[in-house]
């Protein structure tokens, strides 16, 4: 499997662990909204343990992007409504919010083999057209991923202050002018003594904890609430222990939880971007920036 992109689109390549019944080649199209690509080709030879690799491959990534692309000769007849892989292999996809875009022949023979699925892509102007070298058709399409331009919050100033911080003010406001108000030979004017204490304390704290400008950039995700959050967590948890012990039920809880959270993503989501809409509905430059 070979992957050819233009230069100016950063692409990072992933590892992957070996699997039986199909290859893969998996990289990450940089872009502030991360895609994550992967082409496969399943050999047409028969193989029971495809579904169960490929649930595994797709559950591996899946928790980490949001916006996915899969394509390749999957050699499965998607087209068959009474071929029970085929069956199986669409209800996998269901399950995980997968969108499978190719619904005509790709094949000389006349099945649909070569597949594009998708999440979080759109996916359009899908063509399909004869290739003279191959037995497969060439396909053709068009994506469109939202790609926010990232923005940053105001500024704002902040002190650090340390443990030696109080001992260094101590030490500056000894030596000062204030220090040696006993001295005087007549009070000073209250006003004036206000005055300056102010004035000499806030060089003295500007010299030992100066201001520091900090910019807080907006969340990448501002539609994640404390619920999403916490499937987020759980999913992990899963993740982490099916990754540990590899048995099926593990799998399958990993399987859920994964379905779950991505299913309150979905709807956080899109309560986020109505609530968005809505309250900028007369701000053009807001919604279309």
């Amino acid at each position: 499997i070979a992957t050819i992109h233009r230069q100016s689109l950063k692409c990072r390549q992933l590892s992957t662990r070996g699997y039986s019944s199909f290859e893969v080649q998996v990289f990450v199209l940089t872009l502030p909204c991360p895609i994550l690509c992967a082409a496969i080709y399943r050999p047409p030879k028969s193989n029971k343990d495809f579904l169960i690799e490929f649930s595994e491959f797709l559950s591996e990534f899946l928790a980490k992007f949001d916006n996915v692309l899969i394509c390749g000769d999957f050699n499965i007849h998607v087209c068959c409504p009474a071929d029970k892989p085929a069956n199986d292999f669409r209800a996998l996809l269901d399950s995980l919010d997968l969108a499978q875009s190719i619904s005509c022949p790709t094949h000389r023979l006349g099945h649909t083999l070569d597949l594009i699925i998708s999440r979080g892509v759109i996916v359009s102007t899908c063509e399909v057209m004869d290739f003279p070298i191959s037995d497969h058709s060439l396909i053709r399409f068009d994506i469109c991923a939202v790609s926010p331009v990232p923005t940053s919050r105001a500024p704002h100033r902040r002190r650090i202050i340390i443990s030696s911080t109080v001992e260094d003010f101590i030490a500056a406001f000894s030596v000062s002018d204030l220090a040696f108000i006993d001295e005087l030979a007549s009070p000073p004017c209250p006003d004036r003594f206000l005055a300056s204490f102010h004035t000499i304390c806030s060089q003295i704290t500007d010299s030992v904890a100066p201001y520091k400008v900090k910019s807080t950039n907006v969340p990448a995700d501002p539609w994640l609430n404390d619920t999403s959050r916490a499937l987020r967590r759980r999913c992990r948890q899963a993740e982490r222990k099916w990754k540990k012990d590899r048995l099926q039920v593990s799998l399958e809880m990993f399987r859920d939880s994964l379905a779950t959270y991505q299913s309150a993503l979905k709807e956080a989501k899109g309560q986020y971007l109505s609530a968005l809409i809505n309250s900028n509905s007369h701000s053009s430059g807001i919604l279309f920036t």
